[in-house]
């Protein structure tokens, strides 16, 4: 009995496409393959390069982590002004309701980036001709002038003697102004705190709490290294490490004597201001000192008249001398609601030239939940760098971290189909098929349905995919090696393709179309990033489905070549070859094993087998 290339009997002959189509992918399957890579590259580099996709990471950074709760929180502070066209907070006497109020500051901040100058909305209106949308650059931009004194210097002019005469070292005990030098902060690398609370921060207790909170900043390990000094060196003593230990620890001896100190620069906000005027030396004097309640209402009464002034835009030297700063104050604080809710910190640091190891430094003491301070029952905190540098590098490290998770995924799945299929051929190409459905997939939605947005929640989709690719290549590799099975020994892949290849496409294609359909079900859900979810989930079902019936077929095809030629070799299919291609046919066939043949009828039978498919000639079948 011959083996022919045409279908055996009991399989229905396929029609004229159909017969084209598994001719190519059979007798020609490298060409297949490469036509179908080249195809998938193509459209992939389009999707990627020019299909404009933008990138939306929102709903992954809020998704309950300390990131969401502090860092992330911080940008929802920065950028939560809800800035008119004009350029006004919708705060400054427009209807908003009372916890959008309380979230946001009363100064409008620029929603891009750091403030290359600490500097108010005053000195802006005192300052600058431009209209409201380009005021900002006039305050961050370095065409700024210097003489400007903002919102950031006026608090920071809690520590402004003056000078000392004749150029003498001034003493460490006294309180102390930067330079404008060192007020910037060009890299937006200051480390900003905003505490927030539903009642009141300006309270002994509240804060007591706050400046108890800034301690805990400069005392952690490896800030001095970071802060940024004065520019002027003290004469000692250094403060008193008994009474003010986290002062203390900012002040490092710059000569052997240890006379002479370099010292950080003090946190900018209202408590630091606050205790320079009460001659607070500890953060517990805020709860004993008696003065304190009356120096906190003679500075809630100047700081609401100012906020008034502050919203109409009409500046006056009593803001500026009363250390008015609309940053420090949130977007709710006026006559109508005297109560602070929120207030914040500034942390000058200095990175001189080495912002990587310093944002490493800022990021692990995130990580270890050194920064939040908050304290439960009084306020919660906010943080990151001025420029939002620190979230951006947090969220990059969690990142990192779910990719090594989600890459332990896929490699289950290789294993999987490793040691199903025996094969590090078909696992490569069942790993391929995966892969290139991702790229088409983005090609469509954003090339030829248009779809930009693209929610992270896409990204998932890399492992549903592999999971469902996985469950497509079973089908079609148990369906070639039932009809294998079947066939006599030897029989050419075409052999096998007619008997197998479109029942399994049909198959793959049902439950393709039913798992895309369950996906486009939920496209009528009016959330944004759920619904380009599952169309874009669709779409690249079904294009893996393509790429299975193409590229993984060819794979399979062109293994089923190399197999009948291994098996043809000296060695009756015991070569290493055959190890890589068939693992547990291998381990079947090694001498010693029950049902390995050393028969050399059989051996020559399968010599010939090979010699013919390779040849394109009908075989002997076997017996």
């Amino acid at each position: 009995m011959k083996a022919s290339n045409a279908p055996h009997a009991g399989a229905a002959p396929p029609g004229g496409f159909k017969n084209k189509v598994l001719s190519v992918l059979m007798n020609r399957p490298c060409l297949s393959f490469s036509a179908t890579l080249f195809f998938a590259l193509v459209i992939g580099a389009l999707g990627l390069g020019l299909g404009g996709m933008s990138v939306d990471t929102e709903g992954w950074e809020t998704r309950g982590t300390s990131l969401a709760d502090r860092a992330i929180q911080y940008e929802v502070w920065r950028q939560g002004n809800f800035v008119l066209p004009i350029g006004t907070p919708l705060a400054m006497g427009r209807k908003e309701d009372n916890r959008r109020r309380a979230r946001s500051l009363l100064m409008l901040e620029d929603p891009v980036g750091a403030a290359a100058f600490d500097v108010g909305l005053f000195d802006r209106h005192q300052s600058d001709t431009h209209d409201s949308e380009d005021d900002d650059a006039g305050i961050h931009g370095h065409g700024h002038s210097h003489g400007h004194s903002g919102g950031g210097r006026r608090l920071q002019q809690a520590y402004n003697p003056a000078p000392p005469a004749g150029g003498a070292l001034k003493a460490c005990a006294a309180p102390f102004f930067p330079t404008d030098g060192a007020s910037m902060d060009y890299a937006g690398v200051d480390l900003v705190l905003v505490y927030y609370n539903a009642g009141d921060l300006w309270t002994p207790e509240g804060m007591a709490s706050v400046c108890e909170a800034e301690d805990a900043i400069m005392s952690m390990s490896g800030y001095t290294t970071w802060c940024k000094p004065h520019a002027q060196a003290c004469a000692g003593p250094a403060p008193d490490a008994a009474i003010n230990p986290a002062l203390a620890s900012t002040y490092t001896p710059t000569n052997d004597g240890g006379d002479t100190y370099s010292r950080c620069i003090p946190p900018v906000s209202y408590t630091r201001a606050l205790m320079e005027g009460a001659g607070l030396k500890a953060c517990g004097e805020f709860r004993t000192n008696a003065a304190v309640p009356a120096l906190l209402d003679l500075y809630r009464a100047e700081a609401v008249k100012c906020a008034v002034k502050y919203k109409a835009r009409d500046p006056t030297d009593q803001c500026d001398q009363t250390q008015f700063d609309p940053r420090a104050l949130n977007a709710g604080f006026g006559p109508d609601d005297t109560a602070v809710t929120a207030t914040r910190s500034t942390f000058k640091m200095y990175a001189n030239g080495k912002q990587d190891p310093y944002m490493e430094w800022l990021l692990k003491k995130h990580t270890k939940g050194k920064l939040d301070v908050g304290k439960k029952g009084v306020f919660k905190v906010a943080y990151s760098t001025s420029n939002g540098g620190l979230k951006d590098r947090a969220v990059d490290a969690a990142l990192n971290r779910d990719m090594v998770l989600s890459g332990v995924a896929v490699l289950v799945v290789l294993c999987l189909m490793w040691a199903h299929t025996g094969s590090l051929l078909l696992t490569a190409g069942g790993l391929l098929q995966i892969l290139l459905a991702f790229p088409s997939a983005v090609f469509f939605t954003t090339t030829i349905l248009q779809i930009k947005f693209f929610p992270f929640l896409n990204f998932i989709g890399i492992f549903v995919i592999a999971g469902v690719g996985a469950d497509d290549c079973f089908v079609l590799y148990d369906k070639w090696i039932q009809a294998k099975s079947r066939l006599p020994p030897g029989a050419s892949a075409a052999d096998v393709g007619a008997k197998c290849y479109w029942d399994a496409t049909f198959a793959m294609f049902l439950t393709s179309v039913t798992t895309a359909a369950a996906f486009v079900s939920s496209a009528v859900i009016p959330i944004a990033p759920i619904r380009v979810f599952s169309i874009f989930m669709a779409i690249m079902i079904m294009f893996d489905y393509l790429y299975d019936i193409t590229v993984f077929a060819a794979c399979i095809a062109f293994q089923h070549r190399l197999l009948l030629a291994a098996e043809a070799a000296p060695g009756g299919g015991r070569s290493c070859s055959l190890l890589l291609l068939d693992f547990w046919g291998w381990m079947e066939r090694r001498p010693g094993n029950k049902g390995s043949s050393t028969d050399p009828e059989q051996q020559q039978s399968a010599k010939a087998a090979a010699a013919a498919a390779a040849g394109g000639s009908p075989a002997p079948a076997a017996g």
